[in-house]
């Protein structure tokens, strides 16, 4: 949904043919394309929202998921006249911590174009740029919601849409440069949460399948990635249960390798012990009675 005020007639009708027109086709597209409605709000509720709670209130009576609202004006700096692109966002996504809620709101600070300045000698070509800009950037953020809200399958083809866009844009500009940077850590812990989850119900059912989902998550992960502690630990878990691959799932750990951590002592232990080899065995439990106990990121 799109909700923006402008200053004068002429001016809305510029904003709706070069920058809400392109959005409207941008969003359309794509492998998320079809799962997309676009609603262009009226001016007269377009004016109703003027900041983050009337915005969500509007949202939310519209059942619409995604919001961006703002206002174009038309200003003279430095004696050029200039069109002001204000624009601001809001999702909706299940209850999330604060925390979270508050780099989520963060994101959209940084990424969506919230004070951009268009000399009117150019605008066509500065507001199909921004609408490319928007459009991205909305389709990012909606994949992070839908991350934030467990639809981990919905925002992996978002985000795969966002690098799919990236491949020919200017990576100078920094937005761009900034979401070609965060993606694939994003798409990282989709990977990885989906294996945890897959560990998981093996744990619960012992239905081999799962560890067999595990390690398909587990090679989708960027190879720039995979030697993130908790992916490798997955790893080394999912090649001892599958086929007893003792040796590589003690290669695997040793790149995780983490002294202090009590529970990685232990994994150690236990594979060396597997394997006959107790003198080892007993070298990592005794490392692992004079660690605290920490359970972060460990299985």
């Amino acid at each position: 949904m799109v909700c923006t005020t402008c200053s004068d007639e002429k001016e809305l009708s510029i904003i709706v043919e070069d920058f809400i027109s392109p959005l409207r086709q941008l969003v359309k597209s794509g492998k998320a394309g079809d799962s997309f409605y676009f609603v262009e709000m009226p001016q007269y509720f377009s004016k109703q929202v003027i900041d983050a709670d009337s915005a969500n209130e509007m949202r939310v009576r519209c059942k619409a998921h995604f919001m961006i609202y703002g206002r174009v004006r038309r200003r003279v700096i430095n004696e050029k006249e200039n069109h002001i692109v204000e624009l601001e966002g809001a999702v909706a996504h299940q209850p999330i911590s604060d925390q979270v809620s508050d780099k989520l709101a963060a994101e959209f600070t940084e990424l969506l174009p919230r004070n951009v300045h268009i000399p009117t000698e150019n605008d066509l070509f500065s507001f199909q740029f921004t609408s490319e800009w928007a459009e991205i950037v909305a389709r990012y953020i909606i994949g992070v919601a839908a991350s934030c809200s467990g639809d981990i399958k919905y925002a992996e083809v978002l985000y795969l849409d966002v690098l799919s866009r990236l491949q020919n844009k200017d990576h100078d500009f920094p937005i761009y440069r900034k979401l070609k940077e965060r993606v694939p850590h994003r798409l990282t812990e989709l990977y990885e949460a989906m294996a945890s989850s897959c560990f998981s119900k093996w744990t619960e059912t012992h239905d081999s399948s799962y560890l067999a989902e595990v390690e398909i998550w587990l090679d989708k992960i960027n190879p720039v990635f995979k030697d993130r502690k908790s992916a490798l630990n997955l790893r080394a878990i999912t090649l001892f249960l599958t086929n007893r691959s003792v040796d590589e799932a003690i290669k695997v750990l040793k790149k995780a390798k983490e002294n202090g951590n009590q529970i990685w002592q232990c994994n150690m232990a236990f594979l060396y012990a597997y394997k006959g080899n107790l003198k080892k065995a007993i070298q990592h439990y005794r490392h692992a009675s004079k660690c605290n106990y920490e359970q972060n990121n460990f299985y």
